[in-house]
């Protein structure tokens, strides 16, 4: 992932003892906007006691904190000059911060497949837990493997009437694939990854744009 630091001319300007780089603070607003997400689905539960709005709620929290954890544990990294892949001593708090990011989100991926499918979904993403290997592509496709099954089950479930606002939600899910798909092959190129986090980030804000305007016509 790659780090930013400002600049003037040819010389780099010496950061401070304590410095959020761009990816991160990135990270970080990512992770408040899946919380703010979460506390819409939150709220419209409290309001019509619909379990697949308590089921985004806690994908979306989860979601957040792993965000907030990932963005702070980079920070830590990046002002502590610890590389991303030690793994002993100093690393070892990196990793952790990796593997709850990694185990949150396929978690969290998980019950969303599972909200839409629920005679087999929860099966399929119990075993994903014990696959956390810290960072490690793989997850990545883990990832991107069941945002492919919520947006299938989501575009079936959009062609029955009277399902307004799927529209929304397809594009949201869509979105979410194909940021993982984008970070899945990045290799430190700047414009790759900022790209893959903004559609990221767009895919959190229209599922709390879809959350709010629902909110509003109850």
């Amino acid at each position: 992932m790659p780090c930013i630091t400002g600049h003037i001319g040819n010389h780099m300007l010496p950061p401070p003892r304590w410095f959020i780089p761009l990816d991160t603070t990135v990270q970080l607003f990512t992770g408040i906007v899946a919380v703010a997400v979460a506390l819409y689905a939150l709220r419209g539960y409290r309001w019509i006691r619909e379990s697949s709005l308590q089921n985004l709620f806690m994908a979306f929290m989860l979601l957040g904190i792993a965000f907030l954890v990932n963005g702070t544990t980079m920070a830590y990294a990046f002002n502590e000059h610890i590389p991303f892949d030690q793994t002993s001593g100093s690393g070892m708090v990196l990793q952790v911060g990796f593997a709850i990011y990694y185990g949150f989100s396929i978690v969290a991926y998980g019950l969303l497949l599972y909200t839409y499918c629920r005679q087999w979904g929860s099966v399929a993403a119990a075993p994903l837990g014990p696959l956390v290997v810290f960072s490690s592509p793989p997850l990545e496709l883990v990832i991107i493997l069941l945002l492919g099954g919520i947006l299938l089950a989501q575009l079936l479930r959009e062609v029955r009437p009277g399902r307004g606002m799927q529209g929304v939600v397809s594009l949201s899910f869509a979105l979410l694939m194909a940021s993982h798909i984008l970070i899945l092959f990045e290799t430190g190129d700047y414009t790759t990854y900022f790209l893959a986090k903004g559609l990221q980030l767009a895919g959190f804000a229209l599922m709390g744009v879809m959350l709010y305007r629902v909110g509003r016509r109850r």
